[in-house]
């Protein structure tokens, strides 16, 4: 995706450009040319002037069109959508710690009769699985 962003805004400053050039061009010359070699002067031209007014076309509209864009959306998705998101989170959490602190007591509770039973059930386990194993020492 940011490659097409790229690819997308370049190939838009470029034409920009291009199209800048061109009206410098045109401004010069009142005829189209008459043969190959005016033709190519022209595009040599063209691309002079495009190389000289392209970083100051490219740098006027990022700063005058594009930041100011961004800024927008990014005040519009603060005020709109983050502060929205911020204040649910805010409730679920609060929410979710009142229900946590209720059960406390229980969850505690379960929880060391869980790992009491797990205790007792590993060690038969374990008893059980060395008497399979090696119960001809024991004898």
């Amino acid at each position: 995706m940011r490659k097409f962003l790229f690819v997308f805004f370049l190939i838009v400053f470029l034409s920009w450009g291009l199209v800048f050039a061109q009206e410098t061009v045109q401004k010069r010359t009142t005829s189209p040319p008459k043969d190959f070699q005016e033709a190519k002067e022209m595009g040599k031209n063209a691309l002079i002037a495009a190389k000289e007014k392209l970083p100051t076309i490219m740098r006027q509209v990022w700063e005058e069109q594009i930041v100011p864009f961004w800024k927008k959306i990014g005040i519009w998705l603060q005020d709109n959508i983050l502060s929205k998101m911020e204040r649910n989170y805010n409730k679920v959490n609060s929410e979710a710690r009142e229900k946590i602190k209720k059960q406390e007591p229980l969850l505690k509770k379960e929880a060391k009769e869980k790992i009491q039973t797990s205790k007792d059930s590993f060690w038969t386990r374990l008893r059980t699985f060395i008497e399979s194993k090696f119960g001809w020492v024991f004898r």
